[in-house]
């Protein structure tokens, strides 16, 4: 498995970990760091289809770009 995979999945597991508490990354409403991450996470999505990043093994983070 690629490194670059592996950083991802770790990225999103501690983004996972974070949004467990609370609804954004910082404070209470949207920041400039939910925005930067949101446009990460879904290009992450759309380049990994191929390479098994399930995208189910992040719930919060799910929920977290559904707002």
């Amino acid at each position: 498995m690629h490194l670059y995979i592996l950083e991802i999945r770790q990225v999103s597991g501690v983004l996972d970990r974070v949004l467990a508490n609370r609804d954004w990354l910082v404070g209470d409403r949207i920041s400039y760091a939910d925005l930067a991450f949101v446009l990460w996470q879904n290009a992450t999505k759309n380049m990994l289809l191929d390479e098994c990043y399930d995208e189910n093994k992040f719930p919060n983070v799910s929920a977290w770009l559904g707002k």
